[in-house]
């Protein structure tokens, strides 16, 4: 789908001259949160939003700064935000920084873009003319006419199947073996297994608490129907735990099997400083 597809056309706009009261009434009034604001060539020239209208004097919410912040903000930005929460005019408080697509967009290059800005809708611009604008509400309304019509259509469970089936297909997380996938009226009964690992942990990662092992949580799941896996994930818990050994007792080695140099001083020859980190220097003249 395009943004065209789904945005509202005639949207209702209002011109820079516009006052700031009456752009707020046109605004509940029709229950919008954005007005694009046109110039008298019909050029769209900004957006007024919420979000440019919370910060009024009027209701005592500009911000409020330290006075040394002020110094190092400048005059010029003092100004500009003063102009903002005080401003009479559209053209005055609306924003200029207008972020827009086409009709051609693809819905989620469009979805995408407001996500990274943070903003809720999006003008469709034909050049410089307004065409339209995609809202949030624009995709409520065009994922519910593509829920309902779904749950009015009428297939057969071989159909179900194979759609499940290609839609698994492309999914990468989906495991080759161990899935199964049954239909019966319309319902479908899905079984398998997935291993997981919580945001690219290990379960060797911490030395001295470790995780509920894959074995472990294979097992409880009662998926006894896969021993091949289960065998491999138990030789790779019992690598892990030798591993762990091994750097354990490296560990034990380094910190109490370093003699220091006498020639540096830092301790008597026959006794071992006992510190994990040491210098470099020490390194080297051990080595020599």
């Amino acid at each position: 789908m395009k943004a065209a597809d789904i945005m509202t056309r005639n949207a209702l706009t209002v011109g820079r001259e516009t006052s700031v009261a009456q752009a707020i009434r046109l605004m509940l009034d029709n229950n919008v949160s954005g007005l694009p604001v046109l110039a008298d060539d019909g050029k769209v020239i900004g957006i007024l939003t919420e979000g440019d209208l919370l910060r009024r004097s009027e209701m005592g919410t500009e911000r409020h700064r330290p006075r040394w912040l002020e110094i190092f903000m400048g005059p010029g930005r003092m100004a500009s935000e003063y102009v903002r929460t005080h401003g009479r005019k559209v053209e005055e408080i609306m924003t200029t920084d207008l972020i827009s697509v086409t009709g051609d967009t693809p819905l989620d290059e469009v979805v995408g873009l407001m996500e990274r800005r943070r903003i809720k809708r999006v003008p469709v611009l034909d050049g410089d003319a307004l065409v339209g604008v995609v809202s949030r509400t624009d995709l409520l309304r065009s994922l519910l006419h593509t829920l309902e019509a779904q749950h009015s259509e009428t297939r057969r469970d071989d159909e179900i199947l194979e759609q499940i089936l290609a839609e698994l297909a492309k999914a990468a997380w989906v495991p080759r073996d161990g899935l199964s996938i049954s239909v019966n009226d319309g319902i479908v009964d899905l079984n398998g297994v997935i291993l997981e690992k919580r945001s690219g942990r290990r379960c060797v990662s911490s030395p001295r608490m470790h995780p509920a092992s894959e074995a472990s949580r294979i097992t409880s799941s009662g998926s006894n129907r896969c021993p091949e896996l289960l065998s491999n994930l138990r030789r790779r818990e019992s690598e892990r735990r030798q591993s762990d050994n091994f750097r354990e007792k490296s560990n034990a080695g380094f910190s109490f099997g370093i003699r220091c140099c006498p020639r540096l001083g830092c301790g008597p020859p026959d006794r071992g400083c006992g510190a994990i980190a040491v210098e470099q220097p020490c390194w080297r003249l051990i080595e020599e």
